[in-house]
C-alpha cells in the first residue's frame, strides 16, 4: 500500500538506490567469498598441463591446520619437507646473500683511518703486496738456505721487515676504521689477518730479539732445529691468497660449486664405493683359485683396490680384460658390467651434477652481479637528486629518477623492462608514499625480462586485478549516482 502511493519520483529514486545497492553488495560478495580455486591458474596455464590448484590458493582454515601441524607433533617432518624442496638455485642465492655483507658499512663515517681503508687505492696497494709476499716466499725457499732469521743474508732479512711493517700498518689502519671495536673480532677476514700479523712478528721480530739477548749470555740455550720450526709459520702466509679471489669471479664460481656439489659428490661416490665393495667381494670368491684371482683378487682389499684403480681409471684395464676372459666367459661379462655401472654410470652422473651445479651458480653469480650494480647506479645517482635528503624514494623522486640518462642505461643493463616500470608505479610502491632505497631497488628487479613466474606474482596478479574491479565499480556507482540525480533534478523542472 505504501509502493503503490509513492510518487513516480520516489518510485524512480528508490529503484535506484536499490540497484546502487545491489551492484555494490554483488561485488562486496563476490570478493568476500572464496574464489574458486585454480581458474586464475587454469586460464592462463598451458594446454593440457596439470596444476596443485591446493597449493596456490589456500583456505584460512588450511593455512592454521598446517601451521598447528607444523608446531605439533610432525613439525619435525614439516620441517624437513619444506627444506627438502629448496633447489640448488635457492641454496646458491642463500650463500651468496648471506657472504655478500660489505665490511665498510661498519666503519666510521668520518676520521683519517676510514678515509684510507675506503679509499680503492689503498685495497689496490694491499692486494699488491699479498701478490708479491707470495711470490717472495717461492724465491725464499728457493734461495734462502739458512735456518734461522738473523743468519741469512742482508736482502732478506730487509725484505721479510719491510713485509712485516706494511702488514702491521695495514691492520692497524682497518682496525681504526671501524666504528665498534667489538665489529672487528666479528670479521673472519680480519681475525684472520690479525692471527698471520701476530705469526710474522713472533717469528721475524719476537724470536730474533729473544734469540740476540740469550747468545750474548747463553749461546746454547735456543736450538737451531727449534728455531729452524719457526719457519712454518711462513707457510700460513698464503692464506692471504684467498683475498685475492675477489678479483677472479671464475675461480670462485668453481669453489663455491664445488661446496654445493659436495653433498651430491659425496652420496655419488657412496653408489660408486658400494659397487666396488660388492663386485669386489663376488670377484675375491669367483676367482679363487685361478691364475687372474692370485694376481689381482687375492684379498677382498686387494679385490677393491684393483676394481677401483683399473676398473674407474683403467689402469691396465687392457691386461686385466684378456686375463677375465681368458680365464671364464662369464668373468669377461661380470667385468663388462662392473664397467658400465661404475666408470661409465656412475662416474659421468658425478660429472653431469658438476656441470649443472656450474651452470645454475653462473646464473646465480650474474643474477648477483647484475643486483649490486644496480644498487650501486642507484645509490650514486639518487644521492644527488634527493629532494629531502631522507634516504628514501617517493613517487615525484622516482620521476625524476628514471629520467636521468645514466639511470635508464642502468636499468637497460640489468635487462630491466623500462616502460612496464614507469606505467606500474602503483605496483611499486604497493599503496606506500616512499620507499627504501634498498627495498627500492628489490621492487624494481621484480621487472627484470628474465624473471620466470611465481606463486607471488599470481598472487600479485589477483591482488591487482581485485583493486581494478573494484574501482571500476566504483565508478559505475558514481556514473549511477549522478544519473539519479539528473533525473531528479529533471523530474523537478517538469
Amino acid at each position: 500500500r505504501a509502493a503503490s502511493q509513492r510518487s513516480p519520483k520516489e518510485a524512480f529514486e528508490a529503484q535506484a538506490a536499490s540497484t546502487s545497492l545491489s551492484t555494490l553488495s554483488a561485488s562486496k560478495n563476490a570478493f568476500s567469498m572464496p574464489v574458486a580455486r585454480g581458474d586464475l591458474v587454469q586460464e592462463i596455464k598451458l594446454p593440457n598441463q596439470p596444476f596443485d590448484d591446493g597449493v596456490i590458493f589456500r583456505s584460512d582454515s588450511e593455512d592454521t591446520s598446517e601451521s598447528e601441524e607444523d608446531h605439533g607433533e610432525d613439525g619435525q617432518h614439516g620441517v624437513r619437507r619444506r627444506s627438502g624442496v629448496l633447489d640448488m638455485k635457492r641454496r646458491l642465492q642463500h650463500m651468496l646473500a648471506s657472504s655478500s655483507t660489505n665490511v665498510a658499512d661498519l666503519y666510521h663515517s668520518t676520521g683519517c683511518a676510514q678515509r684510507i681503508a675506503r679509499h680503492a687505492w689503498f685495497d689496490i696497494v694491499v692486494m699488491s703486496a699479498i701478490a708479491l709476499n707470495s711470490v717472495w716466499l717461492g724465491i725464499d725457499a728457493a734461495f734462502n738456505d739458512s735456518d734461522v732469521l738473523i743468519q741469512t743474508d742482508p736482502i732478506f732479512l730487509v725484505v721479510e721487515n719491510l713485509f712485516c711493517i706494511f702488514f702491521v700498518i695495514e691492520l692497524s689502519i682497518r682496525f681504526g676504521a671501524y666504528e665498534k671495536k667489538t665489529s672487528a673480532f666479528r670479521d673472519i677476514e680480519w681475525v684472520v689477518d690479525l692471527v698471520l700479523v701476530i705469526l710474522m712478528v713472533l717469528e721475524i721480530w719476537a724470536l730474533a730479539i729473544i734469540q740476540l739477548a740469550l747468545e750474548s749470555t747463553t749461546p746454547s740455550t735456543f736450538n737451531p732445529a727449534f728455531l729452524r720450526l719457526t719457519r712454518i709459520f711462513k707457510f700460513f702466509r698464503m692464506v692471504r691468497l684467498v683475498r685475492l679471489l675477489r678479483y677472479m669471479p671464475e675461480v670462485i664460481i668453481l669453489v663455491k660449486g664445488l661446496g654445493v656439489a659436495s653433498r651430491s659428490v659425496f652420496f655419488t661416490l657412496c653408489m660408486l664405493g658400494l659397487l666396488i665393495y660388492v663386485y669386489g667381494i663376488a670377484f675375491k670368491h669367483l676367482c679363487k683359485d685361478t691364475n687372474v684371482g692370485s694376481v689381482y683378487f687375492q684379498t677382498l682389499s686387494q679385490s677393491m683396490f684393483t676394481l677401483f684403480y683399473s676398473g674407474c681409471f683403467f689402469d691396465g684395464i687392457s691386461m686385466l680384460a684378456e686375463m677375465m676372459f681368458a680365464e671364464s666367459f662369464i668373468f669377461g661379462i661380470l667385468l663388462m658390467s662392473f664397467l658400465l655401472l661404475a666408470p661409465l654410470t656412475v662416474m659421468n652422473m658425478l660429472v653431469g651434477v658438476l656441470v649443472q651445479v656450474l651452470q645454475v651458480l653462473s646464473q646465480v653469480e650474474n643474477d648477483a652481479i647484475t643486483t649490486a650494480f644496480l644498487h650501486e647506479q642507484t645509490r650514486k645517482i639518487f644521492a644527488a637528486m634527493d629532494l629531502n635528503n631522507d634516504g628514501n624514494v617517493d613517487v615525484e623522486e622516482f620521476a625524476k629518477l628514471v629520467k636521468q640518462p645514466n639511470m635508464v642505461k642502468a636499468l637497460h643493463e640489468a635487462d630491466i623492462d623500462v616502460p612496464a616500470l614507469i606505467n606500474e608505479v602503483d605496483l611499486i610502491f604497493g599503496g606506500q608514499e616512499r620507499l627504501g632505497l634498498d627495498e627500492f631497488v628489490t621492487q624494481i628487479q621484480a621487472f627484470r625480462r628474465t624473471n620466470q613466474v611465481t606463486i607471488k606474482d599470481l598472487l600479485q596478479f589477483r591482488l591487482m586485478v581485485r583493486k581494478d574491479t573494484e574501482e571500476v565499480l566504483r565508478a559505475q556507482n558514481k556514473t549511477l549516482q549522478k544519473s539519479v540525480r539528473r533525473a531528479n533534478k529533471f523530474n523537478r523542472l517538469k
